[in-house]
């Protein structure tokens, strides 16, 4: 009974029908997960980016070198009077 069912043509047809719209379906859902994929890691990347940028703002970034030598102090090893009452 299952041979006959099997062997019409109109049940072989429908079977083959059911298999190439399931692959094609599974094709499209590859596609999209891959799409979604590379969507993920561009959204990664900017969110890192703006992190880095984020961090960059709230920590002090100043750099501070000390310069020349006083032109008024050559040496810092005396006391220094700054009385000019006299």
């Amino acid at each position: 009974m299952i041979a006959s069912i099997l062997s019409n043509q109109y049940v072989s047809a429908f079977g083959y029908l059911v298999g190439v719209v399931s692959g094609v379906i599974a094709i499209y859902q590859t596609l999209q997960v891959n799409k979604k994929d590379n969507e993920i890691n561009q959204l990664n990347l900017t969110i890192n980016e703006l992190n880095s940028q984020i961090n960059n703002i709230t920590t002090n970034q100043n750099n501070i070198s000390q310069g020349e030598r006083s032109q008024y102090f050559q040496e810092n090893s005396g006391s220094v009077s700054i009385d000019n009452r006299g």
